[in-house]
């Protein structure tokens, strides 16, 4: 979508807003996935009562960010910078690792006094 917003014909700019929207659509599931892949299920009402606000706060900054860039500089400039934020949220996700979650959710489950156990190990 960056890449072909950028590009100034309508119908590149059509499919950039397609690819966008799909996005949009998608990135709508991923904190209910994430605290289920990640954490275990009977977490997950204290762990998505987490996630969800804070993906929430991050994603409802994209729309005041996309609007300043296409008022300062023009709609090419905010598919540019939608680029820029999906590669940066691209290494991001490269460099998350599961087994940190699991290793910390372990130690705050001994702690708590509650059953530990290999979590990545009965995912598989």
């Amino acid at each position: 979508s960056g890449i072909l917003g950028a590009i100034k014909t309508p119908t590149t700019l059509v499919i950039a807003l397609i690819l966008l929207a799909l996005f949009m659509g998608a990135s709508s599931n991923f904190t209910v996935s994430a605290a289920v892949q990640y954490w275990r299920i009977e977490d997950y009402p204290s762990v998505f009562a987490a996630v969800n606000p804070i993906a929430n706060v991050l994603c409802s900054s994209g729309p005041v960010i996309i609007a300043n860039l296409i008022f300062a500089i023009g709609y090419s400039a905010a598919f540019i910078g939608c680029l820029i934020a999906g590669v940066i949220g691209l290494i991001l996700i490269l460099l998350f690792k599961p087994s940190r979650v699991a290793k910390r959710d372990n130690v705050l489950r001994e702690k708590a006094g509650k059953p530990v156990d290999d979590l990545l190990a009965s995912r598989k």
